[in-house]
């Protein structure tokens, strides 16, 4: 789950890199345009949609037990 979410924010931090390197710069105009306007920021954060799931899985998935003989059980399940 640490590696998932590491993972996650280091991509979420990538982005905004790509965001301020890539963004359109007018020297007339001091406000930049909305980060939702633009199609490769809009195309980075649907690549963090399969890192978020896989993330949502780990969280639900997880298997951690006790049983009876006193054996101790951690893994993921089948979907996970």
């Amino acid at each position: 789950m640490l590696y998932a979410l590491t993972k996650l924010l280091i991509y979420a931090y990538l982005i905004e890199k790509v965001w301020l390197v890539w963004s359109p710069k007018d020297p007339g105009n001091k406000e930049k345009p909305s980060r939702w306007h633009g199609r490769l920021y809009r195309g980075c954060l649907l690549s963090l949609v399969p890192f978020c799931a896989i993330l949502f899985l780990m969280i639900f998935g997880r298997i951690a037990e006790i049983r009876k003989d006193g054996t101790c059980v951690i893994g993921m399940k089948g979907y996970a």
